[in-house]
């Protein structure tokens, strides 16, 4: 037996002897006792030399992925494990952009080089709906996922009632589950809004704040110049109980300080227990040498420079009892998977990465036409994911980074089949990630009234 490249360890926690173990693969997480501990220590070791009990021991372990046998080629098991998650049928993930327009003029916004006043209308989402339901008759899903966003989505309302209800009335028909969600700076998210929108199969709204009121109304005001926090506050309160509300904030290192002042406002409002979930993510400076109308994601989150910052607000929040996302997951997005994850924009253009929307040079052909037939996705999908042979060969972060960000890859090396290395990142951060994922998985049995525990292995 050996030890797993991909399992993770921290000694002395949760407690003195004991020692905490976390696969990225198999995101199995156990406590192990001193003596499993020190068994580990030897390993490879052939399993013939040790005891009867330390072989049920390291059988427990292997079951969860934390050690395999010796022969076992984990590159191999990586390579099939993210085919499958490209090649997944099992749910249709589509991201529909009803406008390139904006009410706010966000200072860091990406998308400033690609706005625009154009909007989507019923003939192209027409064409857009009948290549969803063609992509659906053609891969079986159970499940159909669209994602509304823009420039500002709600911007263009009848639009998202219009496929909605189309799609969830079709969807219906054929056996498939179906929702929406919105990604909005939540300035027209009214209750009215919302009641037109539930209806038609709407059930989580993303919402950005960027801090208290005094930060959130200096980064995003809007066009006159106005602040927008009171009548997005607003709205949150009046939409909450109707659909799932969760939170996404930016920040840079003059907003950070101020973050946790939001945390003190929604929880004298009465929001935390409403608030579905609550992310804050870093505004990253663009590279020197990107230009002016190719703009990255402001908020990558695996920048070094503000891993601390990132992980000493995950720990706020679940010290308030705010619910946030999981401190680590594999990095698999619209950009690595195949058919069943896509962007779609106003005029029908098909991307497969949220910063290239815009940017015709990015396009896979248009709704028209079969995407699997489109060069540029031929192209991408013979990219390798993570580079076996060179790079990646002996990283243990393999399973958590997925190759890295390939358009940050692109900013950075002018080529977005290279791998975005994000080593120096999680060997900074893991042992702390580790830590934060079983707080937050003892937390979570609490919240279910379940033991709070994990599979102990003596």
């Amino acid at each position: 037996m050996k030890l797993s490249r991909f399992t993770y360890i921290v000694d002395d926690y949760p407690e003195p002897t004991k020692s905490l173990v976390f696969n990225g693969r198999t995101e199995a997480l156990i406590v192990l006792n001193h003596d499993v501990r020190e068994l580990l220590r030897k390993l490879p070791t052939p399993t013939e030399s040790l005891t009867e009990i330390e072989q049920q021991a390291l059988h427990q372990l292997a079951q969860q992925g934390i050690v395999s046998p010796r022969e076992i080629d984990e590159n191999k098991i990586m390579e099939d494990w993210f085919h499958q998650f490209r090649y997944s049928t099992k749910q249709m993930e589509v991201m529909i952009l009803t406008t390139y327009n904006c009410n706010f003029a966000c200072p860091y916004c990406f998308e400033e080089g690609v706005k625009d006043k154009k909007y989507l209308h019923e003939p192209k989402a027409d064409q857009i709906i009948e290549w969803m339901q063609q992509k659906a008759l053609k891969n079986n899903p159970k499940e159909i996922h669209i994602i509304f966003y823009g420039g500002e989505p709600l911007l263009n309302i009848p639009i998202i009632e219009y496929i909605g209800s189309r799609m969830k009335s079709w969807s219906g028909e054929h056996g498939i589950k179906f929702f929406f969600s919105l990604v909005t700076n939540g300035s027209a998210l009214t209750a009215k809004v919302a009641d037109r929108l539930v209806p038609c199969g709407l059930k989580v709204a993303k919402i950005t704040i960027d801090g208290p009121k005094e930060i959130h109304d200096k980064f995003r005001p809007f066009l006159n110049g106005k602040g927008s926090f009171d009548i997005i506050m607003e709205n949150i309160k009046a939409v909450a109980d109707k659909l799932q509300v969760t939170i996404g904030a930016n920040f840079n290192s003059h907003s950070y300080p101020y973050l946790f002042q939001l945390l003190d406002y929604l929880e004298r409002e009465g929001l935390r227990e409403k608030i579905a979930l609550i992310d804050f993510k870093p505004i990253t400076d663009r590279p020197n040498q990107v230009i002016a109308d190719v703009t990255a994601c402001p908020t990558h989150e695996t920048d070094p420079e503000y891993a601390d910052q990132v992980l000493n607000i995950k720990r706020e929040f679940m010290k308030r009892g705010f619910k946030t996302s999981e401190p680590m997951g594999t990095n698999f997005c619209e950009f690595k998977a195949g058919e069943m994850k896509s962007i779609v924009d106003t005029n029908g253009i098909i991307y497969k990465c949220p910063s290239m929307v815009g940017l015709p040079q990015f396009g896979c052909g248009t709704v028209e036409q079969e995407l699997t037939q489109n060069v540029m996705f031929q192209n991408l999908m013979k990219m390798k994911i993570v580079d076996f042979e060179k790079q990646c060969k002996t990283c243990e972060f393999i399973p958590i980074c997925a190759g890295g960000c390939n358009w940050m890859s692109y900013l950075r090396k002018k080529d977005y089949t290279k791998v975005y290395c994000e080593k120096k990142l999680y060997k900074k951060t893991i042992q702390d990630m580790v830590k934060l994922k079983y707080e937050q998985e003892m937390l979570r049995k609490k919240r279910k009234n379940q033991k709070t525990e994990l599979i102990t292995i003596s």
